[in-house]
């Protein structure tokens, strides 16, 4: 998927990058069914947000909230609050009415330098978490960005290795870096698939080799790898000794780092994951309400505890099936 090309005619101002993440841009088990076209879940990442959000709401006016009669200060301090990223929501798309189709995307819009702040720290664990997974990007010309995307990578399996045992497949590697950013987010309760986080690195292997390989070679001390035929057969066994533990601790980012004397720094860990998804999250979810508007809120939430209600269903009549 050409991601310039699929969002060129949607008439957004010029940005610094944009990123599509989720099923509307990289597939995703359970999806194959699908009556109509995922929603494309894009972000644009811009170098002045007011600036930005002045030239928009000319542009498409109509894709925000009652929230832009404020103007653009107050949608970008909204904007700013939390994860640092303002959507809009159920947007339908140009390209798609001109083709005949009515695909919806929706955006987040987040400043160059939030953006680095949380790749960088995790202070938020919310862009950063979706950039643990393959996206698609556009080109782009930032030496700043493209070191924090390489930073947030290997902090990403630095995390995965705190958490995995001394031996593990390379598909546990993934499915313990894609779940990092879950363990505490409200949507996992409700409104996500229970088995998001296999359903995404499950189908993509090979994408998720192409992220991690050229980062995994600056783990070679610390996990040595036997040849295997596939994902679930090739192993890692990794130095799993205490001065190992320390020197990975300390080099976590700042928002979830700890003392690195503790004995069960897994644990630890996880809690700290936890603590800074169930906090973004909840802030992010909330802020939904008033960038999206009441109307499209409901509508958004609405569908995404149907289809959790239709995988629960699903995974029940399974169980029950004799």
């Amino acid at each position: 998927m050409d991601l310039g090309a699929l969002v060129a005619n949607e008439g957004f101002p010029p940005t610094t990058l944009m990123l599509a993440y989720g099923s509307g841009a990289v597939p995703q088990a359970g999806y194959a069914n699908a009556k109509e076209q995922p929603m494309l879940d894009l972000v644009l990442v811009v170098e002045d947000a007011v600036e930005w959000h002045r030239a928009n709401i000319a542009i498409n006016r109509s894709h925000y909230s009652a929230l832009a009669l404020g103007g653009p200060n107050l949608i970008t301090k909204a904007q700013r609050m939390a994860a640092g990223v303002y959507y809009n929501t159920l947007v339908p798309m140009k390209s798609s009415r001109e083709g005949g189709g009515s695909r919806l995307m929706k955006y987040g819009v987040v400043s160059r330098v939030d953006l680095e702040d949380d790749l960088n720290s995790w202070r938020w664990l919310y862009l950063s978490g979706r950039l643990h997974k393959p996206v698609l990007l556009s080109a782009f010309n930032s030496d700043s960005l493209q070191s924090a995307l390489r930073v947030n990578l290997s902090s990403s399996v630095r995390a995965a290795l705190l958490l995995l045992p001394a031996e593990f497949t390379r598909e546990d590697l993934y499915l313990a870096i894609a779940g990092l950013s879950y363990g505490g987010d409200l949507r996992m309760l409700f409104g996500e698939n229970p088995d998001k986080v296999s359903n995404i690195v499950r189908p993509n292997l090979a994408r998720f080799d192409d992220l991690y390989n050229p980062i995994l070679k600056d783990f070679a001390e610390h996990c040595d790898w036997n040849v295997g035929s596939d994902a679930s057969t090739e192993k890692c066994s990794q130095d799993t000794s205490m001065a190992t533990r320390r020197l990975l601790v300390e080099s976590l980012p700042s928002a979830v780092r700890f003392p690195s004397s503790d004995a069960s720094p897994g644990k630890v860990l996880t809690n700290q994951l936890r603590s800074v998804v169930r906090k973004s999250s909840s802030i992010q979810s909330a802020k939904g309400i008033l960038t999206a508007g009441p109307v499209k809120s409901a509508t958004y939430t609405g569908a995404k505890i149907g289809k959790w209600a239709a995988w629960q269903a699903t995974k029940w009549s399974k169980r029950l099936r004799p």
